[in-house]
């Protein structure tokens, strides 16, 4: 258990300031909003589009059968992308003031997410922390923390 101990002597516009500021970072619900909303969009564009190369997990090409088939019934042989559902049905859940929960409501995602053992259906991971997912977490978390030192005073 790590326990930490601040006593501030002095000036009482900063103390007044420091107090403020110590109660808003408990509270990174608009951050979390905000997390949501960038992976939403990076794992639906920009890992869909890169074929999971945006996340250092390259997909395994499609057999070249497979290739075909789609192209006539899709007009596209991307993997993953027929109809366009999965790619759109990324979402972020309502955030809490400390998390947020990022998922896909296509019903199928979760095949091709596991990591289950598999003999037919390759695995296409789609939502990792990889590429650059920590990054934008990162930014994020960041730049709130920034305002709210600023909007605090300090």
């Amino acid at each position: 258990m790590l326990s930490v101990s601040i006593e501030i002597k002095g000036d009482k516009e900063t103390i007044a300031a420091l107090g403020k500021l110590g109660s808003s970072l408990l509270n990174f619900q608009m951050a979390m909003r905000s997390i949501g909303k960038e992976l939403v969009s990076y794992y639906g564009n920009n890992v869909m589009n890169s074929q999971g190369g945006a996340i250092g997990q390259r997909w395994p090409a499609l057999k070249q059968s497979t290739k075909e088939a789609k192209a006539k019934r899709y007009y596209t042989s991307t993997p993953l992308v027929n109809t366009g559902t999965m790619k759109q049905s990324f979402d972020s859940m309502a955030p809490d003031l400390n998390s947020v929960t990022i998922g896909n409501k296509a019903p199928y995602f979760v095949y091709h997410q596991s990591s289950a053992p598999r003999s037919k259906l390759p695995r296409r991971v789609m939502m990792s922390t990889g590429g650059n997912v920590k990054g934008i977490i990162g930014q994020i978390i960041d730049a709130d923390i920034k305002a709210k030192i600023q909007k605090a005073g300090l």
